[in-house]
């Protein structure tokens, strides 16, 4: 009964919010004029939010919220008295930091950056705690599709008639066309409280979920072969089972094609999915045997260089290059190191130039190639009261390409032996950017971990253009101009 209380205090002190006004605004260079992506707003009421890329924010103020504090890398930390901005539409001005070198860094040798990223893998376990805590965050999925090419054609159905035929052909003709000429793209965003007792057992209550999609647009691939299919199963039986052959190779003697009845109602995400992708998110950030950041300050694989110092919140930083030395290695980009604790505070990778990920191409023998063209990301974190870090924001984009073309029959298995001959040509970019804000975290009594129960499913609700009162009084990421300006057009 204990822990079962200690639960129910920890949710709702993690989720019950002060109401009142809202604060939203933009973040720039005072030089510059340009948006300062990745600041840390906060009140003295509220843990914070992150600035997007194009510098805007919007954060929440309890009734007793009196001053704004603004903290980015390379800048100068803000403090203001918010009744000196516009709640609505404030503008906030960053100045760059001045560092200034103590005795150490005055000498004529620069830091070692290999010594201080050991330090760094040996400071680990006294600077970061993410076990046995819970986290409140804000995920978003963006996804995009990108077609260069997409055929479709039936080139044979021995059941039916030539008019028959050249109809079906018509229609997936017209598929293709709508699939060319539109952008697809996909929001998903979802409040929710994530609690972890481990890398590989973790549970996830989900508050509040939307999507923003426009489903005469939805051409994922798995979408676009499903809309393709259908149009060809107008001429098949979906009673029978089917042979399925691509070219000289059989994929599949015992296919049925009946709808399957237990499939995902509309209007939900599984719980299951949700969490696996906050997870995997979430996991790259961590710091464990094989982990990505871990294989990032491998001196094996990587070369690194100390670039310069900064500052962030008054205290010293420095930021150290890595790139690749071996042909395994495939990322560059930066380290941020607090100079005092030796706690990675920031991290940038993407894949250096030349590198890609992993790659598949059969295009002759099997007619299928698949290249992970596109992978960058950044994470931040944040030091708590008590001392320990944890990601504040968690960014990854990937990108794939993909080319499919192959033929596929369908034969009967029954006497008629009846026989479809469909051809399938696709090639195209898939972009998937994903966003992990952590906005707090606390920890989990023993034994509470256990009692927490999943729901199996979580109802969304559908847009037709991002709200922005939906997401009152949460911490949230402001959405891009994309998705401001989304709209599905009836």
């Amino acid at each position: 009964m204990k822990t079962l209380i200690f639960t129910s205090i920890i949710s709702l002190l993690l989720w019950t919010q002060l109401a009142g006004q809202e604060i939203s605004g933009r973040i720039l260079d005072v030089n510059t004029g340009k948006p300062v992506a990745f600041a840390t707003i906060q009140s003295d009421q509220m843990e914070g939010v992150i600035s997007n890329d194009e510098g805007y924010f919007v954060l929440p103020l309890g009734k007793a919220a009196s001053r704004l504090t603004i903290s980015c890398m390379g800048y100068q930390t803000k403090t203001l008295p918010l009744e000196k901005l516009n709640t609505s539409d404030a503008v906030i001005l960053l100045d760059e930091a001045v560092v200034v070198l103590d005795e150490v860094m005055v000498s004529n040798l620069r830091p070692d950056p290999y010594q201080i990223l050991r330090k760094v893998q040996e400071r680990i376990p006294d600077n970061y705690d993410f076990d046995d805590r819970s986290y409140r965050l804000f995920f978003r999925e963006t996804s995009k599709a990108d077609f260069e090419d997409l055929e479709m054609e039936v080139e044979k159905a021995s059941h039916v008639n030539k008019e028959q035929r050249e109809k079906t052909n018509r229609e997936l003709q017209a598929l293709s066309s709508t699939v060319m000429e539109s952008q697809s793209k996909n929001f998903k965003d979802f409040l929710g409280n994530f609690m972890i007792h481990n890398a590989d057992s973790s549970k996830l209550e989900v508050v509040k979920a939307t999507e923003l999609l426009d489903s005469k647009k939805d051409f994922s691939m798995e979408n676009v072969e499903e809309r393709a299919k259908n149009i060809v199963l107008q001429y098949m039986d979906t009673t029978l089972t089917y042979t399925v052959k691509s070219g000289i190779i059989k994929i599949d003697d015992e296919m049925k094609l009946e709808v399957d009845e237990n499939e995902e109602q509309k209007g939900y995400y599984k719980t299951s999915s949700l969490k696996s992708q906050t997870r995997s998110l979430f996991n790259r950030g961590r710091f464990r045997p094989g982990s990505p950041l871990l294989e990032l300050m491998d001196s094996k694989l990587y070369e690194f260089e100390y670039l310069k110092s900064t500052v962030l919140e008054d205290e010293l930083i420095h930021v150290i290059a890595f790139r690749p030395n071996r042909g395994k290695s495939k990322y560059s980009g930066k380290f941020y190191v607090n100079a005092n604790d030796y706690a990675l505070v920031k991290t940038e990778y993407a894949f250096a130039k030349g590198k890609r990920g992993a790659k598949f191409n059969f295009k002759l023998l099997l007619g299928v190639k698949y290249v992970e063209n596109i992978e960058n990301g950044t994470i931040l974190y944040k030091r708590e009261a008590h001392g320990k870090y944890r990601p504040s924001y968690i960014l990854h984009n990937e990108g794939i390409y993909v080319y499919v073309h192959r033929p596929f029959k369908f034969i009967e298995n029954s006497p008629d032996k009846n026989k479809v001959r469909f051809d399938f040509k696709m090639a195209g970019d898939f972009i998937e950017r994903s966003e992990l804000l952590i906005s707090s975290s606390g920890p989990i009594e023993q034994g509470a971990y256990e009692q927490v129960k999943e729901s199996e499913k979580v109802k969304f609700l559908e847009l037709k253009k991002y709200d922005p009162t939906i997401w009152q009084d949460a911490e949230i990421l402001q959405p891009l101009q994309e998705m401001k300006s989304f709209e599905v057009i009836e």
